[in-house]
């Protein structure tokens, strides 16, 4: 398999080949009439209708004049297809060509012919435009046309065929290949260059392609299906998915308007909502107001800029002074690019830290790790890794051949992952030494705590137990990090709305921990019979902030993401019932997040988020943001060495299990998570010299958890890990929690 996201696809069968294939194995197949020539659909019109009644009739004189049994005709091109029920059991039998002027009927072969030759003259405005479909996606490339906002579906090297639109390449500022399209992809709005063979028409395929969707593809196909609808004349109050889906099931036949919804409209090739995405980036969307989304300046390869390579060759200019991001010398560099040897801007500096985090639904990284743009993308094979370089990147910094040798190496490790001497041959793209430290410090808000007073707590003779308030409490994180660390703990309420959770925590800690149901509805009144309060804990729902989802609600009321103004709400009354005492807070959410939502949240929390990442403290990378006011919130990440931070010391033993990987990548709520690699290839452990996947008692021991802590009421390995893909890791929460242990009273 290449190392880009682009690949051959199978070859497609054409039509005739279907059809005949049909008529030789399917003894069920109707007889009804269908057009190979102009590639009608199956539809129930009044020819349709009359001339299997004609056919039936037909059939009915054949049964009576040959004495036949079970005989089908299948009409192709003006040949009646006989064959026989007998058919699949005489291996090697071919169907009887019968032409209708042999038939004994005469008054039927006539009625036939004249309803045939109605049906090709007669106009159908359910048809599909089917002059316009190639027979064959293969052949032909040259007369192959797909117009700027044509609706298509693509292939990428490791998905299924994904719904897109095709955009003009100097809206974008790409350069265009022969016998290529720029595609901008439905539900994520990424954008890839793609060679005709991979392209087909929407309505082409579409049952062939909408198989098994996940949440992610149903969108994207939904999206797809809005555009075609609107093109098509349909009613805005008709386009609800149900109906959407129903209109593609039948062929696309519904139609107001006699023209081609497939096809872009003249002199508006852009649907209103994709300009609204990418403003910033198509030059025909003007005045449309929305939120700013990330782009970078315009590509300028060093290859194309003698300059800039002059200067570097002589030392005129260090790559330290050069935004490696834009591959710009005029702009004013904020900062040092964490992976590799360069500078970077304010803009692209802001890219880096909103993409570097941001997987895609294969568990790759999304953008490229040089520039954190999308496009032509080369995968790394190192499963550990998994980070992806665009070719502008590649072919700028490494040289104009680099990408066509990147093409030929199967596996290929990246710049990052090569040994120091292959490093020498990577042109001016030299990796720096400690990159993994380097992401952390760039992250390092130098945030400083106010001093709190705590002569409440110093003077007492006994140090207190600890109160604590746990909001989106899930499998109770925050109560295995405190009793991990020896807390005494007097009460711990949780806000939790999930059954499994409530479920695993009432199996374990029984009353100890207190339920105190949805947190919408905890009001002052409830609250300040909790109070006081010593610790308020919480992460609010990630998915409707998270970059890599292309569905994403942010903070409006339809999604989760609001339910951040609810911690915001508990956390001032909170603070405001217990004025006599220092309440300490903690809060965390994803962080591969757009700037504009960090940005909110520090706003409401009066402070910058910390960026820990739980592959410093476990055998796994899960990077989060955390906003509070622990003294260490802000400190520097632990560099000591633990077996614990590698897989292989965490395996069952006893059962010849090795690991695959050092570290597993970022555990989610999807099955898929768990497997390693590109294109989700690899399982992480072998057992007995054959690849197994991870018991899920494993899971539980590099979050943190006791071994067998999700495993009751029967729940099934998908459920467990479900569970624990939305749980902090509690080896990074013990840490951030450790100062209490000199305020509040230990079991020691």
């Amino acid at each position: 398999m290449d190392n880009t996201t682009i690949t051959t696809s199978p070859p497609v069968a054409n039509t005739t080949d279907l059809l005949t294939t049909a008529a030789l194995t399917d003894i069920n197949i109707t007889a009804t009439t269908v057009s190979i020539n102009n590639i009608e659909t199956f539809q129930d019109s009044d020819e349709d209708v009359k001339l299997f009644d004609l056919k039936r009739k037909l059939h009915s004189e054949g049964c009576k004049s040959n004495h036949m049994t079970d005989t089908k005709y299948l009409e192709t091109n003006g040949l009646l297809l006989e064959f026989h029920s007998k058919a699949k059991k005489r291996r090697g039998r071919k169907p009887k060509m019968v032409h209708p002027k042999s038939c004994d009927s005469e008054g039927l072969k006539e009625e036939i012919e004249q309803c045939l030759e109605k049906k090709k003259t007669k106009s159908c405005k359910r048809k599909l435009h089917s002059h316009q479909i190639p027979l064959s996606p293969q052949k032909d490339l040259g007369n192959k046309c797909f117009p700027v906002g044509s609706v298509i579906w693509g292939k990428l090297s490791g998905f299924k065929p994904w719904p897109g639109l095709v955009i003009n390449h100097e809206d974008i500022q790409k350069k265009s290949s022969p016998l290529t399209v720029w595609v901008l992809w439905f539900g994520d709005y990424k954008i890839s260059e793609l060679p005709l063979s991979k392209v087909t028409r929407f309505d082409q395929y579409f049952y062939l392609n909408y198989k098994n969707p996940s949440k992610v593809f149903s969108v994207a196909v939904t999206e797809a299906l809005e555009v075609c609808a609107q093109r098509s004349g349909l009613k805005q109050d008709e386009l609800s998915s149900e109906h959407l889906f129903n209109w593609a099931k039948h062929r696309f036949m519904e139609m107001v308007e006699d023209k081609d919804p497939f096809l872009p409209l003249k002199g508006d090739p852009y649907p209103q909502f994709v300009k609204r995405k990418l403003q910033p980036i198509f030059k025909t969307a003007e005045n449309i107001e929305e939120e700013p989304v990330r782009v970078s300046s315009p590509p300028n390869p060093l290859f194309e800029n003698n300059d800039l390579i002059n200067k570097l060759k002589t030392n005129l200019v260090k790559i330290q002074e050069i935004c490696i991001g834009c591959k710009s010398s005029d702009r004013i560099i904020v900062a040092q690019h964490p992976l590799f040897e360069g500078g970077l801007c304010e803009q692209c500096k802001e890219n880096i830290l909103e993409t570097i985090f941001a997987l895609d639904v294969d568990n790759t990284h999304a953008f490229c790790s040089i520039c954190s743009q999308s496009g032509q993308l080369c995968i790394c094979s190192v499963p550990e890794c998994n980070r992806v370089y665009c070719i502008n990147c590649v072919q700028s910094w490494v040289g104009c051949d680099a990408w066509d040798l990147i093409l030929s190496q199967n596996p290929w490790s990246c710049f990052l992952c090569r040994t120091p001497n292959k490093r020498r041959a990577c042109g001016y793209l030299q990796a720096k030494p400690n990159w993994s430290l380097n992401i952390m410090h760039m992250f390092n808000s130098h945030q400083k705590l106010a001093e709190p007073n705590l002569s409440y707590l110093t003077k007492c003779p006994e140090r207190p137990p600890i109160r604590v308030l746990s909001l989106f409490d899930g499998i109770g994180t925050g109560k295995v990090a405190l009793d991990q660390l020896g807390l005494t703990i007097k009460e711990y309420f949780s806000s939790e709305v999930d059954a499994d959770a409530l479920i695993v925590k009432r199996f374990t800690y029984g009353q100890s921990i207190k339920e105190i149901g949805d947190i919408t509805e905890l009001t002052e009144v409830k609250l300040s019979e909790l109070c006081p309060l010593d610790l308020v804990i919480g992460g609010s729902p990630c998915n409707d902030l998270s970059l890599v989802n292309p569905a994403r609600k942010g903070f409006s009321e339809e999604g989760t993401g609001i339910l951040f103004f609810e911690f915001c709400r508990i956390l001032s009354i909170v603070q405001r019932l217990c004025k006599d005492r220092h309440v300490f807070w903690l809060y965390e959410n994803v962080a591969a997040m757009k700037t504009s939502y960090k940005n909110i949240i520090s706003r409401f929390l009066g402070c910058k988020p910390a960026l820990w990442d739980a592959k410093f403290f476990s055998a796994q990378h899960r990077p989060r943001y955390f906003w509070g006011n622990l003294p260490t919130i802000y400190s520097s990440q632990p560099t000591t060495e633990d077996d614990s931070l590698y897989l292989d010391k965490i395996l069952s033993p006893n059962c010849n299990r090795k690991a695959r990987v050092k570290q597993l990548r970022t555990v989610t709520t999807r099955s898929n998570s768990l497997r390693q690699g590109k294109n989700e290839n690899i399982l992480p452990v072998e057992m007995d010299g054959e690849e197994d996947a991870i018991w899920i008692t494993e899971l539980e021991k590099i979050f943190g958890f006791p071994t067998h802590y999700t495993d009751v009421r029967n729940l099934n390995h998908s459920r467990r890990q479900r569970l624990l893909g939305r749980a902090w890791s509690v080896p990074v929460i013990k840490f951030l929690l450790s100062p209490l242990t000199k305020l509040f009273h230990t079991a020691t």
